[in-house]
């Protein structure tokens, strides 16, 4: 009876609190609820999704009302996406600097990419197959045009660089960008290639998790 008594606002703010869930790897998820997007609703656009459960930077904010677009090109994984994200738009092609077709190197576990090198470097490599590549400016001008995106997260294996340009950035501009960046030394940060593009495009750097770094579109933070 008594919970009748209280404020439908300070409600919601305890079950935030409480939903301390996280289905990413490194809890980038709840960095993002800690910045309050729960309280809102959304679209994001995940590369690399993976799976729409296990290691996903999405999820939680699915959980919470948002929606947007799951990419990963993983043989089967669009209906397992479908089934589980049907507010979404799923995906099975993989994003690349060009449209074609590319080889694509599939482990046992989350690390699967289109990167040779990458591919060559890494133990327990399970098949390789030519899969379907588009741009990302391609991919957006056919699902998210006209639209606001909120997120765009990254985590394709050391191929982030050339999906990230692949963008139509005076088009399209993420208000909050997740992207992988392994070896990013806070000491000197501008070795990185990936940072350095997206500081020249007038994204700041704001969070930092062992693999994920977090960056603000800064006409708008």
């Amino acid at each position: 009876m008594w919970r009748k008594f209280i404020p439908e606002d300070i409600k919601q703010q305890y079950r935030l609190r409480s939903a301390k869930k996280t289905y990413s790897q490194q809890g980038e998820d709840r960095i993002l609820a800690d910045l309050g997007l729960l309280k809102k609703r959304g679209f994001y656009v995940d590369i690399g999704a993976h799976h729409p459960l296990y290691l996903s930077n999405t999820r939680l904010l699915y959980q919470f009302g948002w929606q947007g677009i799951n990419i990963d090109p993983l043989p089967g994984m669009k209906k397992i996406f479908d089934r589980c994200r049907s507010r979404d738009i799923n995906l099975e092609i993989a994003v690349s600097d060009r449209d074609g077709e590319e080889d694509y190197y599939i482990f046992a576990g989350p690390d699967n990419t289109l990167n040779r090198e990458e591919a060559i470097a890494k133990k327990g490599l399970k098949n390789s197959l030519k899969v379907k590549t588009r741009r990302l400016a391609g991919i957006l001008d056919d699902y998210a045009s006209g639209k606001k995106i909120d997120l765009l997260n990254i985590d394709v294996e050391n191929y982030e660089d050339k999906i990230l340009r692949s963008n139509n950035w005076q088009k399209y501009r993420p208000g909050i960008i997740l992207v992988e960046i392994r070896e990013l030394d806070l000491e000197n940060m501008d070795s990185s290639p990936i940072h350095l593009f997206l500081k020249n495009l007038g994204y700041k750097i704001f969070a930092k998790t062992l693999l994920t770094a977090f960056y603000q579109d800064a006409n708008i933070a």
